[in-house]
């Protein structure tokens, strides 16, 4: 998912070239349209905020303009507002529900959410409409995250010997992926490694070798500084290759370097942490949730033993253990879904992450427990059938 010169491309077609325009005239749809066309030259410039700005302008001079719809949920979620992004995205393709482009953007991004089951017949329906190597990618990634590896497998076999190398890489690091959450560490890592024969410096592939297993040679840092010295990558990407390395440097327990190297991935995601904005949210948490309070407000009664959760800190060790127990043949692996975060949505009418959430959750009693806990399930049981467990790493 990118933005290109000029116009707003996702995964297919670029969603300002004229054919995605040819669409009844009217005064408003015209003043819509022009309003577009301004925000794919601001996207152009860089000026993505702006240009947000001025597709919220098309949309509301014209509800209906689905190139508009389109083009601000794929930034949206970008942006990782995916609430917001597909509720567009849904749109577009209501609007518009010939156009394999806008289903499989908001497929892609349906994933990306961890909501693969939903993903599933958008992705599908773009295949349909048009084979392209970008759904059949992102259909690979849903059949992985609900547990269905043979579909995900199959999905990638016509790609991998694929004569445009770079769908055949984009298959390959999936298929590496796809190893990653079936706990076959080694294969993951000789999946990468046949990625860099082809192009040495890819990041996707030198992350997963850092990120998997521990480095005993400082082989790997010199072709991580490498990948930073030769790709222009955005500053996501940079950071993450600067953690890559702070890790490998760490396992050759290098501890000063790895430190610096972790604070250069910090400056370059450009982010800010405020710890006294952060301390007192956990704070209220804490206050508004004491012992005393689990003690009475009881159980969804709900007696499904198939949901395990996987709670810890960040780094350690979480990602682990789900891959250990995702090795056994009784055992799915739901990696990070949002399952449980979509449940709650979907019950608790309050701002998520707002004081009235906090309040709202304290609230809560069998009934409501019940009807959040049914609906996990409902969402989780398609991906675990056959499967006495179904773990997850991100409740």
């Amino acid at each position: 998912m990118r933005v290109g010169p000029f116009s707003l491309r996702t995964g297919g077609a670029d969603v300002g070239t004229p054919e995605c325009l040819t669409l009844p005239m009217t005064k408003h749809r015209s003043e819509a349209t022009s309003l577009f066309e301004q925000a794919c030259v601001l996207a152009a410039r860089g000026t993505m905020p702006d240009a947000m700005r001025r597709i919220a302008q098309a949309i509301d001079r014209d509800p209906t303009f689905h190139p508009a719809q389109h083009a601000l949920g794929v930034m949206n979620c970008q942006a990782n507002w995916f609430a917001a992004g597909l509720k567009h995205l849904k749109l577009a393709c209501q609007l518009d529900p010939r156009n394999a482009t806008y289903r499989n953007d908001y497929g892609a991004m349906l994933v990306q959410d961890g909501n693969a089951i939903a993903a599933i017949p958008e992705l599908v329906g773009s295949i349909a409409l048009k084979p392209s190597a970008d759904a059949a990618l992102n259909l690979a990634r849903a059949y992985r995250d609900i547990g269905q590896p043979d579909r995900a497998t199959a999905q990638l076999q016509s790609l991998l010997s694929a004569q445009n190398p770079a769908h055949r890489i984009a298959a390959e690091l999936e298929q590496a992926r796809l190893f990653e959450v079936l706990g076959n560490m080694t294969a993951a890592r000789q999946w990468y490694q046949k990625v860099l024969v082809q192009k040495p410096y890819e990041p996707r592939a030198l992350m997963g070798l850092a990120m998997n297993g521990k480095a005993t040679s400082a082989d790997l840092i010199d072709l991580l500084q490498n990948a930073l010295a030769t790709n222009a990558l955005p500053r996501r990407e940079s950071a993450q290759l600067l953690r890559a390395k702070g890790k490998v440097l760490e396992d050759l327990e290098r501890y000063d370097e790895a430190f610096m190297s972790y604070t250069a991935a910090h400056a370059a995601e450009a982010s800010t942490f405020d710890i006294a904005t952060y301390e007192k949210a956990v704070a209220s948490v804490i206050a508004a949730f004491p012992r005393e309070h689990f003690e009475t407000a009881g159980t969804s009664a709900m007696q499904d033993e198939t949901p395990v959760f996987v709670v810890g800190m960040p780094r350690s060790g979480t990602t682990l253990v789900q891959q250990i127990a995702a090795a056994h043949p009784e055992v799915c692996a739901l990696d990070e879904s949002n399952a449980l975060d979509r449940a709650l949505r979907s019950t608790l009418a309050a701002p998520w992450g707002a004081e009235q959430w906090i309040t709202a959750v304290r609230g809560l009693r069998k009934a409501k427990l019940r009807e959040i806990a049914g609906a996990y399930l409902a969402e989780t049981r398609p991906i675990a059938v056959g499967k006495r467990r179904a773990i997850n790493k991100t409740p």
